[in-house]
């Protein structure tokens, strides 16, 4: 118990994540619906705005991650379908249900790239690893710390 401290498990830290994920995947199919309809709750939801730009937040981003796994193993799954129809069927078909669920990933791919790249690069113009590094240098320079040889440091 001394050794968990106080973190928490992945369950409570990801809850709400994984309650939106099921909300979003169980009972729906992605190929029977469009991207608008099947990521409804995630595109509708109140953006973050970072430098005029509306974008995802962090908790629907990861929303966003689990619901493209399952989509991943739901074009898996039509794959395999489809080798056993594929007489009868065209899954590449322009209304197949292989292309409903790759325009649905496109879409949730699009939007979680979008909202990485703006908010790390938002981090980035902080600058913060750099005020960082010199505030160490500051610290080690008025405490008299120096590195040594092996990259270690120690007092002078």
């Amino acid at each position: 118990e001394a050794a968990k401290g106080s973190r928490q498990t992945l369950v409570n830290t990801y809850r709400e994540s994984i309650e939106a994920h099921q909300r979003i995947t169980q009972g729906r199919n992605a190929a029977d619906m469009s991207a608008n309809e099947y990521l409804k709750e995630l595109l509708e939801a109140r953006p973050d705005i970072v430098d005029g730009e509306a974008i995802w937040t962090s908790k629907n981003v990861v929303v966003a991650d689990l619901v493209l796994g399952s989509l991943m193993k739901q074009l898996r799954d039509t794959g395999i379908a489809a080798r056993e129809i594929s007489d009868l069927v065209d899954i590449n078909d322009i209304d197949g249900p292989a292309k409903q669920i790759v325009d649905t990933m496109l879409t949730a791919l699009y939007q979680t790239k979008k909202a990485r790249f703006v908010k790390s690069d938002s981090f980035r113009n902080l600058k913060a690893g750099k005020q960082r590094t010199v505030a160490i240098e500051d610290i080690l320079e008025r405490t008299r710390i120096i590195p040594n040889d092996l990259g270690c440091y120690e007092f002078q």
